[in-house]
C-alpha cells in the first residue's frame, strides 16, 4: 500500500493554519467558495456557514430580534490579548450592515467607512450615536404619508402597512442594538470554531489564499523595492518553508491552486509555485538589502513559531522510528518476567567457590529486587532490547524519562534445554530524556559516563546500585517528578499499532 501524500491537510491542525496568517486579515464568506475541499460542496459552502451563524446567534441572544436578511457575515481573523489568532466575526462591517439595515436613508459608503475606520473598542459610539439617529428618521416616517408606500432601495411600491411593519422592524432592531450593546460586541467577540465554520474548505487552498494576500499586501506585485513591506513577506517565507518540508516527505513536488477573479470579472489562477518562486525571486534579486532581516531558515523554526503540537508530533515520530532499530516492543522469548523468575522458570548458575557463590546470590538478589521495582511503577512503555541491546529493558515514563536498565548478561541453555539466565553485575542505571533516547542508547558505558561528567549533558544521568536500596529512592525522584516534560502518545500507540500487525503477543 503506498504511503498516503503528506499535505497541509493532513499536517497542520485549523488553529495552525490561522497562526500563519496575518492579524486582521478579512475575508467575505463567498472567497470560501473557491477553496472547496469536495467540489461537490462548493454551493452550500457558504449557505451552511451562514446558516450555522444565524442559529448561533438566535442561541446566543434568544432575545434579538433577527432577521438573516440583515447579515451579509465577514469573518476576520484576530489576536486576542493572550497572543492567539482567532477566527471571529468582522464587527466593523457587521455593525455597518446593521447600521445600513435600520435606515431607508441612502448613506454614501464612503461616510461609512470613514466612521468605521476605527479599533473595535472605539466602536460603542460610533454604533450608537449612527442608530439613534436611525430611530429619530424611522419615527418620523411612521407618520409621513409621502415616505409610506415607497421602497427606496428597490424603487417599489408595497403597501402602507407592509411600510410600517418594515419601519417597526428596523425601530426594534436598532433600539436593541442600543440597549444591549454590551452584551451584542461580548458575543461577537467570541471566537468561531474553525473546525465547524471551515469544516468543508480545504485547509491547502485556504493556506495558499492567506498566503497570496501576505504577498499582495507586501506591495511586491505592485511597486519597486523601496516601497515592499518585508514583515508581510516573512508569512510568504514561513510558507516556502513549509512546502519545502511537504516536497522533501514526499519526494515529489507539492502544488496547490485556486481561481481567484479580477474587479472586471477576468478570473486568474492562483498557485503556490507562482507565490514562492515571485517571493525567491526578490530574495536573490535584493539579498544585499534583505540579508539582515529575520526570515526563518528552516522549516523547523516555521513549525515551532505556529504549528508546535505538529513540529512534536514530527520529532516524536523520528524519535519512534530511531527507536524501534535498537527495541522492539513486543513480548519475546528473551524477556524476563518476574511471575516466571519467581516461579523458578529459570535456572540459576552456581559456583563451589564459596566468594565467587556469594557474589552470584548478590546478583540473583538484585535482578529480583530490579524487576519489582519497576513492576510497580507506573511506566508508560517498556521496550525490550534486542541484538546488542539484548538485556537491557527501557522503562519509558509520562513525564518524558527513560530509565535504561540492563537486567541480563545473556540467556543461555542448560543441556536440558531449559533457559539458564546470567544476570548483569556492576552495571548503573541510566536515566534519559526520551527525546534523545533513541541517540544515547548506541553510546558505549563509557561515551555516556564522558557524556555526564565531562560534557554535563542534562538529557542524561547515572545511578549506581547500592547495596541500601537507595538507588530506588533516587529513580523514583525522577519518575515522578517534573522529569522531561510530556511525551506524545499518540505516536507511540500509532508505533505500537504497526507492530501488532506484525505480532499478535504485543506487550504495552
Amino acid at each position: 500500500m503506498n504511503k498516503e501524500s503528506l499535505t497541509v491537510e493532513n499536517l497542520l491542525s485549523w488553529q495552525e493554519i490561522l497562526n500563519f496568517a496575518e492579524e486582521n486579515q478579512g475575508f467575505n464568506c463567498d472567497i470560501l467558495k473557491k477553496l472547496y475541499l469536495r467540489k461537490s460542496q462548493v454551493d452550500q459552502i457558504v449557505p451552511n456557514i451562514e446558516s450555522y451563524f444565524n442559529q448561533r446567534m438566535i442561541e446566543s441572544l434568544p432575545n434579538f430580534p433577527f432577521d438573516e436578511n440583515y447579515f451579509n457575515y465577514r469573518l476576520e481573523i484576530k489576536m486576542d490579548k493572550n497572543g492567539k489568532k482567532n477566527l471571529v466575526i468582522d464587527k466593523n462591517t457587521l455593525f455597518q450592515q446593521i447600521i445600513y439595515q435600520t435606515t431607508d436613508q441612502y448613506i454614501k459608503p464612503e461616510y461609512m467607512q470613514r466612521i468605521f475606520s476605527i479599533p473595535d473598542d472605539q466602536l460603542k459610539e460610533v454604533v450608537i450615536k449612527e442608530l439613534k439617529k436611525n430611530i429619530e428618521i424611522l419615527n418620523a416616517n411612521l407618520y409621513n404619508d409621502y415616505a409610506c408606500g415607497y421602497n427606496v432601495d428597490s424603487k417599489t411600491k408595497i403597501s402602507k402597512e407592509d411600510y410600517k411593519n418594515a419601519i417597526l422592524a428596523k425601530r426594534k432592531m436598532a433600539r436593541w442594538i442600543t440597549k444591549n450593546y454590551d452584551q451584542f460586541y461580548e458575543y461577537l467577540d467570541q471566537p468561531l470554531p474553525p473546525e465547524i465554520v471551515l469544516k468543508d474548505i480545504s485547509k491547502d487552498r485556504f493556506l495558499l489564499f492567506i498566503v497570496s494576500y501576505s504577498l499582495n499586501q507586501s506591495n511586491l506585485l505592485k511597486t519597486g523595492y523601496i516601497l515592499v513591506n518585508l514583515d508581510n513577506l516573512n508569512y510568504v517565507n514561513d510558507y516556502a518553508l513549509l512546502v519545502d518540508y511537504l516536497n522533501s516527505e514526499n519526494g515529489v513536488p507539492y502544488t496547490c491552486n485556486f481561481h481567484s477573479h479580477l474587479k472586471d470579472g477576468s478570473s486568474f489562477l492562483i498557485t503556490s509555485d507562482a507565490i514562492i518562486q515571485q517571493f525567491r525571486n526578490f530574495c536573490k534579486e535584493h539579498h544585499d538589502k534583505i540579508k539582515d532581516y529575520a526570515f526563518a531558515t528552516s522549516y523547523e523554526e516555521v513549525l515551532k513559531k505556529n504549528a508546535l503540537a505538529t513540529w512534536k508530533r514530527i520529532q516524536s515520530e523520528k524519535h519512534a522510528k530511531n527507536i524501534r532499530l535498537n527495541f522492539e516492543m513486543i513480548q519475546s522469548g528473551k524477556k524476563i518476567t518476574l511471575a516466571n523468575y519467581q516461579k523458578g522458570s529459570y535456572q540459576k548458575i552456581t559456583s563451589t567457590k564459596e566468594e565467587r557463590q556469594l557474589k552470584l546470590k548478590q546478583a540473583y538478589d538484585l535482578l529480583e529486587e530490579k524487576m519489582e521495582y519497576f513492576a510497580g511503577t507506573n511506566f508508560q512503555m517498556e521496550l525490550i532490547g534486542i541484538d546488542t541491546f539484548a538485556g537491557y529493558t527501557a522503562y519509558i515514563y509520562a513525564n518524558g524519562v527513560v530509565v535504561l536498565e540492563k537486567l541480563y548478561k545473556r540467556i543461555t541453555k542448560d543441556k536440558e534445554n531449559k533457559d539458564v539466565i546470567v544476570p548483569a553485575t556492576e552495571e548503573a542505571i541510566y536515566v534519559m530524556n526520551y527525546t534523545e533516547f533513541a541517540e544515547l542508547s548506541k553510546y558505549s558505558k563509557p561515551e555516556l559516563i564522558q557524556e555526564i561528567s565531562l560534557f554535563q549533558n542534562p538529557n542524561v544521568a547515572r545511578i549506581l546500585h547500592t547495596q541500601n536500596g537507595s538507588w530506588k529512592d533516587k529513580v523514583t525522584k525522577w519518575i515522578t517528578g517534573n522529569g522531561y516534560g510530556e511525551f506524545d502518545y499518540e505516536i507511540f500507540d500509532q508505533l505500537i499499532g504497526n507492530l501488532k500487525e506484525e505480532n499478535k503477543t504485543l506487550k504495552k
